[in-house]
């Protein structure tokens, strides 16, 4: 469960990591694709969405895999006392 808590913390951070990258870098491309603009119209309509798609999957990844953070732990039901009602 250790190594669990470790790969979501990790991916958890990478992707924080990813989108902060992103945002940093995003006038910069802005500027870069303006200028680019004139110059070729290749793969840059479909890249969009594509990464918007990966994020999306990788940030519902991050909420699936996250650890409980419940003060009490569930406990499992006592059969016992169950068998001694019949």
């Amino acid at each position: 469960m250790p190594r669990l808590k470790a790969v979501c913390r990790n991916l958890y951070w990478s992707a924080f990591v990813a989108v902060y990258c992103l945002i940093v870098q995003a006038p910069a491309w802005a500027q870069q694709a303006a200028q680019a603009k004139e110059e070729s119209r290749g793969a840059g309509p479909w890249v969009l969405p594509y990464a918007l798609v990966i994020l999306c999957i990788g940030l519902g990844m991050m909420v699936l895999c996250r650890t409980s953070r419940r003060s009490d732990r569930a406990r499992p039901q006592q059969y016992e006392a169950l068998k001694t009602k019949d």
